[in-house]
């Protein structure tokens, strides 16, 4: 992977594209999160040894969690 495909994953927020790109694994799972009052789910993305890559999607209004 060269720079400029590199900053187009980074500029596009395609983590998953990234992370495959440089030799992880396909990771799908979908864990539940909460935090006070509100639910937050975290998208798994990608998997290397174990390590696991995931990307909490916000809430409607934008919100994530900050703990």
């Amino acid at each position: 992977m060269n720079k400029k495909q590199f900053s187009k994953y980074i500029k596009h927020f395609d983590f998953k594209n990234l992370f495959i790109n440089l030799g992880w694994d396909n990771y799908a799972d979908e864990i539940s999160l909460a935090v006070d009052d509100s639910k937050f789910s975290l998208k798994g993305i990608a998997e290397k040894r174990g390590f696991v890559i995931v990307v909490c999607l916000p809430e409607v209004n934008g919100d994530i969690p900050l703990s």
